[in-house]
């Protein structure tokens, strides 16, 4: 193969990093959809139960909360530390940019995205891979990927340590479990992270504002009238 061909803007070795990159972020959009639907419907269905001022029993109530916080602890645990090479997550995909960032040229990633788009389009891309990040040798800014690592480490340290300690194991040393506040801040961080980056390797806007089916309640039905 030569470097004509290599670097051709539409043209992806099957091996290469970039096509690497670019291969994970479905399977972590779908992750990340799951994660919001069931956060959105677990609101919705606490409303309900906080109508009842003094309800019968809180055991049904409890329940679902530990699956809600089991499930998604898991997730953003998932997201933000899986780096093996058999497994994707966000924390792989950062870790693979981070270390091969000349593998990742903004000519390229400029195109991506804005093939079919008039040259206005494509010169803004290619400004705002410049600005956002570019390291002024045409590659991405290893440095700027390293800070959001390190972001996305930080801003779910509590919510990964519950889930080491709490819900894949049981550590006698025990852990602070993370609030509901933490627990969501931790599921925005991850996703905005996820946004910019299904951004910059695609050029497409994964909106995560879900909207769900209104007839989500109707196999509660019974339930609610009982």
């Amino acid at each position: 193969m030569n470097d004509q061909t290599q670097w051709s803007p539409l043209h992806f070795d099957a091996n290469e990093p970039l096509t690497l990159c670019r291969s994970w972020v479905d399977p972590i959009r779908e992750s990340l959809v799951w994660v919001h639907l069931h956060r959105q419907l677990w609101q919705e269905v606490m409303k309900d139960f906080d109508l009842d001022a003094k309800p019968a029993s809180s055991v049904w109530r409890g329940h679902y909360i530990r699956l809600y916080v089991d499930s998604q602890v898991a997730a953003v645990r998932r997201m933000a530390e899986g780096t093996n090479k058999d497994e994707i997550s966000l924390a792989r995909l950062l870790t693979t940019i981070r270390r091969n960032v000349a593998s990742f040229d903004l000519e390229r990633l400029c195109v991506l995205g804005t093939q079919s788009h008039p040259p206005g389009v494509v010169a803004r891309r290619r400004e705002w891979l410049e600005v956002t990040w570019g390291d002024d040798s045409g590659h991405l800014s290893a440095e700027k990927v390293h800070a959001d690592f390190d972001r996305l480490h930080r801003d779910t340290a509590v919510v990964r340590n519950w889930a080491s300690k709490a819900i894949a194991h049981i550590d006698q040393r025990g852990a602070k479990a993370p609030t509901f506040g933490e627990l969501d801040a931790s599921i925005d961080d991850v996703t905005e992270i996820f946004v910019r980056y299904g951004f910059l390797l695609t050029g497409n806007d994964y909106d995560m504002n879900l909207v769900v089916d209104p007839l989500w309640r109707v196999p509660l039905g019974k339930l609610y009238e009982d």
